[in-house]
This record gives C-alpha cells, structure tokens and sequence, in this order.
C-alpha cells in the first residue's frame, strides 16, 4: 500500500529530479523519422543507446517515468552485466556514481 501522496511511479524513499516530456514533432503535423527506437530508459535500454551512438547510430528513448536516477539502489553486478558494460566503457565512472552515497558518508 502507498502512502497518501505518493503516485504509482513515484519513489517511497527518494526524490529524484523531474524532467518534462518534449512536445513531440507529430503534434505539430511533422513526422521525425527516428532510426531506433528504445522502450524503457532502464539499464538495458541506456546502454543500447550507448552502444548505438558509439557507432553513429542515433536513437531516442521513451520510457513511462520523467525523473531520472543518478546512481543505483543495485547491492551487485551480474558478472555478465559487467563484461557487458567493460566492452562499452561504462566500468570506470560505474564506482564513483553508484557508491557515491555511501563514500561520502
């Protein structure tokens, strides 16, 4: 049960920053053409649109939520999920950004 005040897809315990949606180009009568398209701006879909601009491919991400988590709640790393991100690059600024929190602490 959620707490009075507290939407669906809001946070119980945190309070992220808030970014408005674009008014998409479709409204106005245009029709963008988008090379890919990524549903979900979660770990996997952030890192499809990683490795998609590595190799100058452009892509736009939808996702249902207007906030953004800077840092993660994850207590691990699947070994495969970190070879995945070692490959793209993403190891080295992965500590400082996830243990943020506690570092300062």
């Amino acid at each position: 049960m959620r707490p009075a005040g507290k939407g669906a897809l809001e946070s119980l315990y945190f309070h992220y920053p808030t970014f408005a949606a674009r008014r998409v180009a479709e409204l106005d009568g245009r029709r963008d053409r988008h090379p890919v398209a990524i549903a979900g701006a979660g770990p996997i879909g952030m890192t499809a649109a990683l490795v998609l601009a590595q190799y100058g491919i452009s892509s736009t991400l939808l996702d249902r939520k207007e906030t953004f988590i800077d840092g993660s709640r994850a207590v691990c790393i699947a070994r495969p999920s970190m070879q995945i991100l070692q490959r793209i690059g993403a190891v080295e600024p992965l500590p400082s950004k996830a243990l943020s929190r506690w570092r300062n602490a």
